[in-house]
């Protein structure tokens, strides 16, 4: 059953765990997605840019999905300071997502080209600044080159973001996925965890390998945005986070 806005609501603030260490503020962001259920624009087929019959309601409900978004990692880089002290996001199959490169560079990982492309359009859509978006290079989850590359990045905070995850790696066999997130846990400090069905499948091995939860909220019930666009023909969708799960690797003291 999904969990109501309201409930939602009191977790941003007060937490659902003992375990946490602590939660974060988000009523901007609820307040968005709140926003979209008001003006009947909960649910579309036609999230296409370009597709003049749906525009403007396509271009409101991406500017308040994206604008909601924004704001929860906003408040993440406020009062989470492992999150504001990253300095490196390490981000697999991230798609057409690029808010993350507001805070920090983004290391892509199986991402097409022009994911980039999409996600400036998303963010002039959203009437938020775009011009930082930068095209990186093609890396593929499951090859040595990625992990020699962040390897050789050592000495500053590494944040790994699992958002679609397990259903985009799907083609991989369990046991070897598994195997290379070890290695990529290994070589960051922190973990952020933006959809429920990557926190049910994967939190008991990232816990295994030395993380401890700072913050676990649910949200709400998941949203997608989808996106055409008109240059080269492709459809893309960005997932807006419905639990946010941030972890720490814990020290020999702990």
């Amino acid at each position: 059953m999904a969990r109501s806005l309201f409930a939602a609501f009191v977790l941003c603030f007060v937490g659902e765990a003992a375990a946490i260490r602590s939660s974060i503020e988000c009523a901007r962001f609820l307040s968005g997605i709140q926003q979209v259920r008001q003006e009947g624009l909960w649910r579309t087929w036609l999230d296409d840019l370009s597709f003049e019959g749906n525009q403007l309601r396509t271009q409101r409900r991406t500017y308040l999905l994206i604008r909601a978004y924004e704001s929860l990692l906003d408040s993440l880089a406020r009062e989470v300071p492992e999150f504001r002290e990253t300095r490196l996001f390490v981000y697999p199959v991230a798609g057409p997502d690029v808010l993350f490169q507001s805070f920090a560079p983004v290391f892509s990982i199986n991402r097409d080209p022009v994911d980039f492309d999409i996600g400036r359009k998303l963010l002039d859509t959203a009437k938020l600044p775009s011009a930082h978006v930068i095209k990186s290079p093609s890396r593929l989850f499951q090859d040595a080159g990625p992990l020699r590359e962040l390897q050789e990045q050592s000495g500053y905070p590494k944040t790994l973001i699992l958002k679609l995850f397990d259903l985009f790696t799907a083609s991989l066999a369990p046991a070897d996925k598994q195997k290379q997130l070890l290695k990529y846990l290994s070589e960051v400090q922190n973990v952020l965890i933006l959809f429920s069905e990557d926190g049910d499948r994967w939190l008991p091995t990232i816990l295994d390998a030395g993380f401890g939860p700072v913050v676990d909220m649910p949200l709400y019930e998941g949203l997608t945005l989808g996106v055409g666009d008109s240059v080269s023909g492709r459809h893309k969708s960005i997932l807006i986070p419905d639990r946010l799960i941030f972890l720490t690797k814990r020290t020999a003291a702990e």
